[in-house]
């Protein structure tokens, strides 16, 4: 059904193109489909003025050019695609990578509630996914050294952690 609309909608998805060429930031995400039981990508680029979706049989960096038609903007933000960092003048990671990144880093200073914080401002991971990335890298194991609090320093983040501390709720 969408391949009968192809030829209808030529004008308008020139005319969005011609939108991305002339933006000063691209913000760019691309993620699998089944065309026929054959994986194709779904591109999408998105600027302020407009968001054009476009699916094609490969992830190459071909595929970002052609869309782009030469024009190189200011800013692109993607994911770490080795393909897509020369796309523009600055390259920016999407927010949702950087904090998946941070989220699955361990971290001996930090508390399980602090833990759970960072865990929970990723909301589109698999709780699985979270729960052992926490149990591989929480400090209150046995063998990390835990936060001790000081006659100065109370705060909840520096006294002393019992094992199987929980985060209350607020």
């Amino acid at each position: 059904a969408l391949c009968r609309l192809e030829t209808p909608l030529e004008a308008e998805r020139d005319a969005i193109r011609a939108k991305l060429r002339t933006a000063e930031v691209v913000w760019l995400d691309e993620a699998t489909t089944r065309i026929n039981g054959h994986i194709h990508w779904h591109w999408v680029f998105v600027t302020p003025q407009a968001v054009l979706h476009d699916i094609a049989p490969r992830r190459a960096k071909a595929v970002a050019q052609a869309v782009m038609g030469g024009h190189k903007p200011e800013i692109w933000v993607s994911d770490r695609y080795a393909g897509q960092q020369d796309m523009a003048a600055a390259h920016q990671v999407r927010l949702a990578h950087v904090l998946r990144r941070a989220s699955n880093t361990p971290s001996t200073a930090a508390t399980p509630c602090s833990r759970r914080r960072w865990r929970n401002s990723c909301p589109g991971r698999s709780r699985s996914v979270e729960d052992a990335t926490i149990s591989r890298t929480a400090p209150c194991s046995n063998t990390a050294p835990r936060p001790t609090a000081t006659s100065t320093d109370c705060s909840p983040y520096t006294r002393p952690i019992p094992p199987g501390a929980r985060c209350r709720r607020r």
